[in-house]
């Protein structure tokens, strides 16, 4: 592999393995925040 190729791709991999990350937690959360306030409703 070339090594100056190495650098560029490694922080796309990374960048991009955050944004799911990131966004997963988003929807971890948003659905979080709907249990618990549908359970302090009920």
């Amino acid at each position: 592999m070339n090594s100056a190729v190495l650098p560029t791709t490694n922080k796309q991999t990374v960048t991009l393995l955050f944004c799911i990350a990131a966004h997963a937690s988003l929807l971890e959360f948003q659905a979080f925040s709907r249990e618990r306030s549908t359970f302090s409703i009920a």
